[in-house]
């Protein structure tokens, strides 16, 4: 087609042609042609080819459907789709720190339990303390407060506070300690007097002992009924007693060793 194009026009252009009227209207009548083709082209080629990859099509696909023993083709739909954009999502963990274990306390140092006591009776000002415990175990001490009771392990050159381990319920302002060996076990346990938490009520009384070097605290029971303290609960040189509030009537506190707990004696 171009060859054909390229001979008219120097056919036109060569001396018959020139610019005469008839050549004029030849040589407009040849441009108008040309453009009516590359017009033609350029939809043909190039606008088809930016279609092709611009465009979104449906295009319809057979998707088998099984059901029973045949397996028909049935018409589906399928839309192109855009890449999906990716998304970066950032998690911040917030890392909770370790309880510590720290305790609440920690005494000046000293060269030796007794001293350290000096030194913790200058700070905290009880108004009752303990003696040392020993024998197999590690030497511990408790201090009554004005408001609580504390106590204390001795570390090499200091007093450490273990205050935690003596958490006790339905007691009032702890009154004093005593030092005695109420499991006879060998080693020294703590009897402690509160006042009672009821205006008016009975003193009571509360063991904190060691089994194994483990500090707990013995419950006592009375008549089937459990109870961590006890009616004015006492420790008379060798033995353990409890004064029935209602009767006045003295009891002795036996200790059973077998399921680890104090038992009245009516």
């Amino acid at each position: 087609m171009f060859d054909f194009i390229k001979a008219f026009w120097e056919k036109v252009s060569s001396s018959g042609g020139g610019f005469t009227p008839k050549g004029i209207v030849v040589r407009l009548g040849i441009s108008v042609a040309a453009s009516l083709i590359a017009s033609i082209m350029y939809a043909t080629f190039i606008r088809s080819d930016d279609a092709n990859t611009q465009s979104v099509t449906e295009v319809t696909v057979l998707v088998p459907m099984t059901s029973g023993d045949s397996t028909p083709m049935i018409p589906a739909t399928a839309t192109p789709t855009t890449p999906a954009t990716s998304t970066t999502l950032i998690v911040t963990t917030t890392i909770a720190p370790n309880k510590t274990t720290a305790a609440e306390f920690v005494s000046p140092i000293a060269s030796n339990p007794k001293d350290g006591l000096y030194l913790l009776n200058d700070i905290l000002k009880p108004k009752d303390w303990s003696k040392f415990t020993g024998g197999t175990c590690p030497v511990f001490v408790s201090l009554v407060l004005a408001d609580s009771i504390r106590l204390f392990k001795w570390s090499t050159d200091r007093w450490i506070d273990y205050s935690d381990l003596l958490t006790i319920a339905n007691v009032g302002t702890p009154l004093r300690v005593k030092s005695v060996d109420v499991t006879n076990d060998g080693n020294i346990d703590y009897l402690y007097e509160f006042e009672n938490p009821v205006v008016g009520g009975p003193k009571l009384g509360a063991v904190f002992a060691q089994k194994e070097c483990s500090w707990h605290w013995i419950d006592v029971e009375d008549q089937g009924s459990v109870s961590r303290t006890t009616p004015y609960l006492n420790h008379d040189s060798s033995y353990l007693s409890m004064v029935d509030p209602n009767t006045g009537q003295p009891f002795i506190v036996n200790y059973n060793q077998l399921i680890d707990r104090f038992e009245v004696v009516r």
